[in-house]
């Protein structure tokens, strides 16, 4: 899939202390969709916490029928 030539913003949310955004990276090849979870560190920099991998398709979309 690499490399992506464009990244989106799709998402957007803040949960207590604890940010939480979905980006769309795009390539030649596809996309990946990740989810990334920010904090702010003891010093004030923003730290990335921890990152998903939603996969290939979003899990707001109906499987496909048998």
């Amino acid at each position: 899939m690499r490399p992506f030539s464009s990244y989106k913003v799709i998402a957007r949310a803040r949960l207590g202390f604890h940010y939480l955004v979905k980006v769309r990276l795009s390539g030649d090849a596809g996309y990946l969709t990740v989810q990334t979870r920010w904090l702010q560190a003891e010093g004030g920099e923003w730290r990335i916490a921890e990152v998903d991998d939603l996969g290939l398709q979003s899990p707001w979309q109906k499987p496909a029928q048998a």
